[in-house]
């Protein structure tokens, strides 16, 4: 009897002369194996001596190496080679059969950034059924040991990460993305893009937060209910939703400095740097250090817009859907003094997500959950071939990319180059 590591698939060999005394396997090509003889009497064929059993593995030496996102796989040559019958590379987009005389697999395109991946090497035997695989996990970019979901937030005063872990702690990381510090994520956090305000909110209040131990620094009691859709500006303003209804305040003063009370709360967002804010029927509002003025209203351009964000640059970026049915989408910037279409980033079917670097104002977009699509002063490079969700966010001019027990990084500039 022929059995694999996990005796899963043995095979079953009969030998009828009692004069044979040895027996050649013509199908191993590598791995875990155990050979197994069992005497049968010709009395009753039920009976059987006991099992004399051997072990055996062979595997190939299998490396991978990267080079400008080029994969190099090289291995052995396959050691019972009269047993093999190919050999093949196997990768998420590849599939390669080689001679059994190679040695080396060059990949023909580039490696996308993304969770990581796992290429194959696999021995078929001559029998059809049965083949040998070994697998490397091959990624580009750093790897980093699963301690919390992706980096949420980025605080560029304090040059600290902050994440969570699976038991939903704030995770403290330093610039290596090593972590400093934990503590109990009571409520959530949010960072102005200057780093200056470092914000908790927890029980409908916000609190100014230590950006390395998390302590209260502040309390700001809003009175309010349903928090959320937090913003926190530069300039110690903070914009949010409390049933619907968008507020915005200050964080020194408590004073009320602006009230929308639209109930379409998606249409309300403060700007990044606290100056200006786009409010319901896409009306936009410019801070004079006091109350917001009004200013114009974002033209009528026959498509539905949605999904408002302001870019470093304060200009405002949504999603405009088609009205013929069909299902497309824009992903569109208006220039916040002239209210025109400064630029059309990407025309798609299907559903568009973004997502803005508030450190460089860098884009990340996807449409229909395929391609992931960097925008910046490059031009528009394309990141990853396959959308995985939620799997990849832009963050201080760094691409993260969660693994399922890791995450991994990369500069931008590797993929605007």
């Amino acid at each position: 009897m022929k059995c694999f590591a996990d005796f899963s698939n043995c095979q079953y060999t009969d030998i009828m002369d009692n004069t044979t005394t040895s027996w050649t396997d013509t199908d191993y090509v590598g791995g875990n194996v155990t050979y197994e003889i069992r005497i049968k009497t010709t009395l009753y064929d039920f009976y059987e001596t006991p099992a004399i059993r051997k072990e055996y593995n062979w595997s190939p030496k299998f490396t991978v190496a990267i080079n400008d996102d080029i994969a190099t796989v090289k291995w052995s040559k396959p050691l019972f080679y009269l047993n093999t019958k190919k050999v093949t590379i196997v990768a998420p987009g590849i599939r390669f059969e080689t001679a059994i005389s190679d040695t080396t697999y060059i990949s023909s395109e580039k490696l996308s950034f993304g969770p990581g991946y796992g290429i194959a090497l696999k021995f078929y035997s001559n029998r059809e059924d049965q083949s040998t695989t070994y697998n490397k996990g091959i990624f580009i970019g750093d790897r980093h040991e699963w301690q919390s979901e992706l980096p949420q937030l980025y605080n560029s005063k304090a040059d600290l990460y902050y994440g969570q872990d699976i038991n939903r702690q704030t995770i403290v990381m330093n610039n290596k993305l090593e972590v400093v510090h934990t503590a109990y994520a009571n409520g959530q956090r949010f960072v102005s893009a200057n780093g200056e305000y470092f914000i908790t909110l927890l029980d409908n209040n916000f609190y100014l937060t230590d950006p390395l131990t998390l302590e209260t620094t502040l309390t700001l009691a809003t009175g309010d209910t349903y928090v959320q859709g937090v913003t926190v500006a530069d300039n110690g303003l903070i914009g949010f939703y409390a049933y619907g209804i968008y507020k915005v305040v200050s964080l020194a003063s408590g004073e009320v400095k602006f009230v929308d009370e639209s109930y379409v709360s998606s249409y309300s967002v403060l700007s990044p740097s606290g100056n200006y804010l786009i409010g319901k029927d896409q009306k936009t509002y410019h801070y004079n250090g006091t109350t917001f003025d009004y200013e114009g209203t974002l033209p009528n351009i026959n498509k539905s817009l949605y999904y408002f964000k302001f870019g470093k640059n304060d200009n405002i970026f949504t999603v405009a859907s088609y009205l013929d049915g069909s299902g497309n989408t824009d992903l569109i910037e208006f220039d916040i003094n002239s209210r025109t279409i400064a630029n059309t980033l990407s025309s798609g079917s299907g559903p568009l997500q973004f997502q803005i670097d508030p450190v460089t104002g860098k884009i990340l977009f996807s449409h229909s959950y395929t391609d992931y699509l960097l925008s910046s002063t490059s031009g528009i490079k394309k990141v990853i071939s396959e959308n995985n969700g939620d799997r990849l966010s832009i963050l201080n001019d760094h691409l993260f990319a969660r693994g399922l027990y890791e995450f991994f990084s990369i500069p931008c500039s590797h993929i605007e180059n």
